[in-house]
This record gives structure tokens, sequence and C-alpha cells, in this order.
């Protein structure tokens, strides 16, 4: 039980866009699940629509934008946990097979530095460097 539930409602969604490896994604579901119960988006759904319970201590674990580190780190140790999981996959990445603005981003930096990323936002911004 969280030490706050008996306060405030403890409620907590975990979204990732990227998960760094299997070990920390394992290590921090763990320490999140000794203090809540996972549940669901079925759940969340029969909650709004239906009203039929009341979550506390609760954590609903979701992906955003279906990064392939979340399949290659995460996928297999949600199987092994049974902790649902929904992923939310942009159809236009997978038809185009291209990269999220934010992957491009990582490239560019990586090759780059912050630098010259900050004076073209500041140039296109209108702002001085």
């Amino acid at each position: 039980m969280h030490p706050l539930s008996p306060l405030m409602s403890t409620n907590l969604i975990l979204l990732f866009h990227i998960v760094p490896s299997a070990t920390w994604f394992a290590s921090t579901l763990k320490k999140v699940g000794q203090l809540s119960s996972f549940i669901s988006i079925e759940d969340i759904e029969s909650y709004y629509h239906d009203r039929d319970r009341n979550f506390n201590n609760c954590c609903h674990v979701c992906f955003d934008d279906g990064e392939i580190s979340v399949y290659a780190n995460a996928f297999l140790v949600l199987k092994e946990t049974n902790i649902p999981a929904p992923v939310f996959v942009s159809p236009r990445i997978v038809k185009e097979g291209c990269n999220y603005w934010f992957q491009e981003l990582r490239h560019i930096r990586k090759k780059l530095g912050d630098g010259p990323v900050k004076r073209q936002i500041s140039d296109m911004l209108g702002c001085n460097h």
C-alpha cells in the first residue's frame, strides 16, 4: 500500500517513449509494483464508462510512438510479468519506414552538438543568439 493512499489518490500513468534497457525497465516496474497494482486500458475504460470500481494505488503502463526499444527492451519484461501495456504507433512511421522527428534530432545533436541546433532554432524563432 502506498504511504499516501489514506490521504489522496495515488494512481500513476507511466508513459514511455524509449526504454533504455530491459534491466532498467524490469527494475522500474518492480519498484513501482511494490506500491501499485498494474491495470489495463480496459480497466480504465470500464471505470470511465461504468464507474464500477475505484482506483487507488494503481498504475497503467503505456508506450508512445512505438520506438524499437519498446520491443527490444520492454516486450519480454511485460510478457514475463504479465503487465498489460498498450503501444501507440504512428501508421505513417510504419508505412514509410522513417524516423520520428525526435529521433532525427537525436542523431543531429550527436553528430553536430547542441550549438548548431540551438542557433537554427533561434534563427527560426527570430531570437538573438
